[in-house]
């Protein structure tokens, strides 16, 4: 579900720069970041049963933020925060609005397919990867579709 946390983590790129962020935190600090927020998500799960703070999203969605910008100028991770960069710019919106009927849906999908037993269980694991990659791809196809209309009103305006 870490997701749509990424995507807030764009709103915090005027942050990173401001603050210096990037350079102020080493490696050391921020794999520490990524274990805490691996806890916390998971330690939330067992703690809490169903209820959901996403304190390991949201730190791991910042941590991974700020490795992208950290190393967005690195070959080896480029297209990777790339694709993180283009999805936090640009779907953030579309995703937000979107996640929550995807979820919905998906739900509802798996009720009907009677999952039951192991199914269930591994349901619990692999759904919310699921809601993610569906709401990432929905949200790519809205955002396509919205930029198709905006430039041919503006070809039709001018």
């Amino acid at each position: 579900m870490g997701l749509p946390f990424f995507a807030f983590g764009y709103y915090l790129k005027d942050a990173i720069p401001k603050y210096n962020l990037a350079e102020k935190l080493n490696g050391a600090v921020l794999e520490g970041m990524i274990a805490a927020g691996i806890v916390l998500s998971i330690g939330e799960s067992f703690v809490f049963r169903d209820v959901h703070f996403y304190t390991g999203s949201v730190l791991l969605s910042f941590t991974f933020f700020v490795i992208g910008e950290k190393y967005s100028e690195k070959s080896f991770a480029s297209r990777l925060v790339k694709t993180l960069v283009y999805i936090g710019s640009n779907l953030t919106l579309y995703i937000y609005i979107i996640h929550p009927a995807v979820g919905s849906l998906l739900e509802k999908a798996a009720g009907r397919l009677h999952f039951s037993g192991a199914s269930a269980e591994m349901q619990k694991y692999i759904f919310p990867l699921a809601v993610c990659a569906v709401s990432v791809v929905v949200s790519w196809a809205v955002f396509s579709i919205v930029k198709a209309v905006r430039s041919r009103l503006t070809l039709e305006r001018g």
